[in-house]
């Protein structure tokens, strides 16, 4: 079959897996895992991508390599080859956690978060009809609207004598988790307050929710596994804001 010459010089440079740059590990492991540049994945990233190019590969102890790619429009197009049942690695430690250390916290499910595959196809199936569709936006914006006003008051509230907020992010999740349990739970939690009590059920809802998807979770996903053969510091607090 005669191949035409347009694809045959699309198919000759094309590059083999070999021969993506890969980032030192020890340079990876130490950034993400043990200063504080972790907590400026955006910055490491940029840095990343200035010094090896647009795709540039993580070869990490005790995971499977990760790709990164820059180019919003290539992103796009491996998103939409990911097929029915993808697999998203940086919830591999939720999957595990759910399925293998604290099944008995989720014996009926482990949801979306925590399953892969088949399973994850599953459990979003059954929120996705409700929650996809435009008509459900417009359910749900009376609740997203009187949330963000609760929202803009405690910014309002938190801002210093620079007009400026200490923390914007720890607002911003603030927002998210109680627009999140608004949506889902239709019920509101009120933790957009300036001085929560240290003793509320919502405080310490909302520090454990902090740690789950915080840096400890971060660290479980990223960094080296040891915490599947014994609990680390960092797994214990995550497993604690688990069960409380």
């Amino acid at each position: 079959v005669a191949v035409p010459s347009e694809a045959a010089s699309v198919e000759t440079s094309v590059k083999s897996y070999s021969e993506i740059p890969r980032v030192s590990t020890a340079k990876a492991l130490w950034e993400l895992t043990f200063t504080e540049r972790k907590l400026k994945i955006d910055q490491v990233l940029a840095e990343y991508f200035a010094e090896h190019g647009p795709i540039v590969k993580l070869v990490m102890p005790g995971q499977d390599d990760r790709l990164l790619v820059r180019d919003p429009q290539a992103m796009k197009t491996v998103m939409e080859h990911d097929g029915k049942n993808p697999i998203e690695p940086g919830f591999d430690h939720m999957v595990y956690y759910r399925n293998n250390i604290r099944k008995e916290l989720f014996p009926e499910t482990t949801g979306v978060a925590g399953s892969h595959g088949e399973a994850w196809y599953e459990n979003r199936s059954l929120v996705q009809k409700d929650m996809m569709r435009p008509k459900s936006a417009m359910f749900y914006i009376n609740d997203i609207e009187e949330v963000t006003n609760d929202f803009l008051d405690l910014v309002s509230d938190s801002l210093d004598h620079n007009d400026e907020v200490d923390d914007l992010l720890d607002l911003v999740n603030k927002w998210t988790l109680e627009s999140v349990v608004a949506m889902f739970l239709d019920m509101r939690i009120n933790c957009l307050k300036k001085h929560l009590p240290e003793d509320s059920d919502v405080k310490k809802f909302v520090s454990a929710v902090k740690v789950i998807l915080g840096q400890e979770g971060n660290d479980m996903a990223y960094g080296i596994p040891l915490w599947k053969y014994f609990p680390t510091p960092t797994f214990k607090r995550f497993d604690k804001a688990n069960i409380e």
